[in-house]
């Protein structure tokens, strides 16, 4: 008994001293090493399965460390990825960077705590959300909430959706816009997801209604609503009758909307094809092909191309499949484009390429676009680069001092280029307003007033109708009013 009690006080003393042993050890580099082991193997795995219903389980709380792995039995590639579609910002190491083959899986380990909604890139509308660790809850007030902001509107406009349908939404996109500032910079992405949804509306019952607001936030709605259709159903004839139903319906903007978000679409079509990656010559060939057989005319065509174009300098200023943006010939693939309104809407939609090489600085965006020869492209070029850099900030003296030290060739479009910024992205049913204040600042030229006061006519025309457009016209001096109304 005595020898019992020994060895039993013996084997308590020497497991003392081991775990003081791992305290002292625990605090070198070998020591970290040691206990990471250990705490990997307290780690959970878990399951995500895609079906053709959606992912399940569609929630799910994990701790940090845990690893998820993914799955489908929809016998087609998928590819899990953190919202918002298409950027992933929200967790960008959340992405497997490419499609994941039926029968294959692909895992992840999450290491940020936090609350993580996804989707399948190749159907945004199937998604999901994964908590991870002690996640703080989303506030009922989004302009409080910074922490979870993005979540915070997209819970409220999901619910919105879901519960009231899509003029609801809408409402609602409008009330964030015109009371939470921040809201506008993620406003086209949430008219993504409207899009979307409105998809699996129309799918459903072969038709939906549509509104003026469809308008909203630089047109995001067609961007989504036609990546979605062409993705799932790849029936050309539906998209051309949606968008003939929105040329008969709504403004002559909306229609151009349409064939510039079948545009995008199209692309993202080409880029299921992974030999196709790595080589925008094939991706810019496959889009305009489908192109070519949704558009019932040659200028829905160039509207189409347009889109196409916009989604791949996306894809080349973000280095996503397999490209990326050449610094010292940013414009290349303009430049091998043979047909004169092909060419002319590429060098429109470049960009977010110009952006990019430019690291967001806009004199040196617009050296590019100075190095191009032909005056119609280049006009062309600063435009949009304005109307996508500019902002809608009230002080726009850096960006008219960036345009009056531009080639002269380039000031008036490089204002007008301005105004197009606010009427893109200012107040939906308001852009006009802002877009007028700042064509009446001082200090631009005659010629640069007028190319200011043109583009809103022209926008105004093409973007509101009735009393909305009678409003807008009235809004800008009795000359621009005789050629608005």
């Amino acid at each position: 008994m005595k020898l019992k009690r020994y060895y039993f006080y013996l084997v308590a003393a020497l497991a003392l001293l081991i775990v003081g042993l791992i305290f002292v050890y625990a605090g070198s580099a070998k020591g970290l090493k040691l206990a990471s082991i250990f705490e990997q193997g307290n780690r959970s795995s878990h399951t995500i399965v895609l079906s053709k219903g959606g992912f399940s389980p569609g929630n799910l709380t994990i701790k940090k460390g845990d690893w998820v792995t993914f799955t489908t039995t929809a016998g087609q590639q998928f590819w899990p990825a953190s919202d918002p579609h298409p950027t992933h910002s929200i967790y960008p190491d959340f992405d497997p960077k490419r499609p994941v083959d039926p029968g294959k899986s692909w895992s992840f380990q999450f290491e940020k705590e936090g609350t993580f909604p996804y989707h399948d890139h190749f159907i945004p509308s199937l998604g999901g959300t994964i908590v991870v660790g002690h996640a703080s809850e989303i506030g009922e007030n989004c302009a409080e909430d910074t922490q979870n902001q993005y979540l915070c509107w997209s819970k409220m406009i999901d619910e919105s959706l879901r519960n009231n349908g899509l003029n609801s939404a809408f409402s609602l996109v409008e009330n964030l816009y015109q009371t939470q500032p921040a809201f506008a910079g993620d406003c086209h992405l949430f008219l993504h997801k409207l899009g979307q949804a409105a998809y699996e509306e129309f799918a459903d019952k072969q038709d939906i209604a549509l509104t003026s607001a469809s308008a909203y936030c630089g047109y995001g709605f067609y961007h989504g609503f036609m990546e979605s259709l062409l993705m799932q159903s790849n029936n050309y004839s539906k998209a051309l009758e949606f968008c003939q139903k929105v040329s008969a319906e709504m403004s002559q903007s909306l229609s151009d909307a349409c064939y510039h978000g079948v545009g995008h679409g199209a692309m993202a079509v080409g880029t299921i094809d992974q030999a196709t990656w790595g080589k925008p010559d094939s991706l810019v060939s496959k889009a305009l092909a489908i192109c070519n057989k949704v558009a019932d005319s040659s200028v829905n065509v160039a509207r189409c191309a347009s889109g196409s174009f916009m989604e791949i300098s996306s894809y080349l200023s973000g280095s996503q499949y397999g490209l990326s943006a050449d610094a010292k010939n940013p414009l290349k693939i303009c430049q091998a484009q043979t047909a004169e309104d092909i060419k002319t809407t590429c060098y429109a939609q470049m960009y977010p390429v110009l952006q990019a090489v430019s690291r967001g600085s806009v004199p040196a965006a617009i050296k590019y676009i100075e190095a191009i020869p032909e005056d119609n492209y280049a006009e062309e070029s600063v435009e949009t680069l304005l109307g996508s850099m500019a902002g809608i900030n009230s002080d726009q003296s850096k960006n008219v001092q960036a345009c009056s030290a531009a080639q002269k060739r380039l000031q008036a479009k490089c204002i007008s280029g301005i105004a197009l910024s606010f009427m893109l992205n200012g107040t939906p049913n308001e852009q006009y307003k802002q877009a007028a204040a700042f064509c009446s600042t001082g200090g631009l030229t005659g010629i640069e007033r007028d190319s200011c006061y043109d583009l809103i006519v022209n926008e105004s025309k093409n973007t509101y109708s009735g009393s909305q457009l009678q409003n807008a016209c009235q809004s800008l001096p009795s000359y621009y009013q005789k050629k608005c109304l």
